[in-house]
C-alpha cells in the first residue's frame, strides 16, 4: 500500500471529522441559547448532546496528531527527506493541533463547571460562553 494513498485518508478524515465536531458545537449552541431564551431545565438528553460534542472534539485532536506526528516520522526516517504531501500544507503546521487542543480544553472546563453550578441558567450561560469561544477558535480558518 502506498502511503500517499494511507494518509490522503487520514487526511479526508479529518476534513469530514473537523465537519462533524463545527456541526455539534453549533447544536449545542442552538440548545444552550434555547435554554437560555426559553429559561428551560437542562434535561440529560442536553447534557448527552454536550458530552458527545466533548468526546467528539478530542477524537479530532487526536486524528490531527496522528497526522502531523507520523509526517515528522516519516521525514525524518525517509532516506530522501520526502513528505507525504508539501510543507506549506496547514496540517503540517503545529499551531492548529494547538488551537484543537485548546478548544478541547475550554469545552472541557465548560463542562466542567456546568456539572458544579446547580443553578440551570448559570448552567446555559457557561456552556453557551466556553462552546462559543471553542466554536470561534476551530472556525478561525474559515473567516
Amino acid at each position: 500500500m502506498d502511503a500517499k494513498l494511507f494518509f490522503s485518508g487520514f487526511y479526508r478524515l479529518y476534513d469530514y471529522w473537523e465537519m462533524l465536531v463545527l456541526i455539534s458545537i453549533f447544536v449545542v449552541l442552538i440548545n444552550s441559547l434555547y435554554s437560555l431564551v426559553i429559561r428551560k431545565k437542562l434535561t440529560f438528553f442536553d447534557l448527552r448532546i454536550i458530552l458527545f460534542s466533548l468526546i467528539l472534539n478530542y477524537i479530532f485532536f487526536v486524528i490531527g496528531l496522528f497526522i502531523y506526528l507520523s509526517n515528522i516520522i516519516l521525514l525524518y526516517n525517509n532516506s530522501k527527506h520526502l513528505t507525504i504531501i508539501k510543507q506549506d500544507y496547514f496540517l503540517l503546521q503545529i499551531t492548529p493541533h494547538l488551537f484543537n487542543l485548546f478548544a478541547a480544553i475550554l469545552i472541557n472546563v465548560g463542562w466542567s463547571l456546568q456539572k458544579v453550578s446547580k443553578n440551570d441558567l448559570k448552567k446555559s450561560i457557561r456552556i453557551f460562553v466556553f462552546f462559543l469561544l471553542s466554536f470561534l477558535i476551530l472556525i478561525r480558518k474559515y473567516i
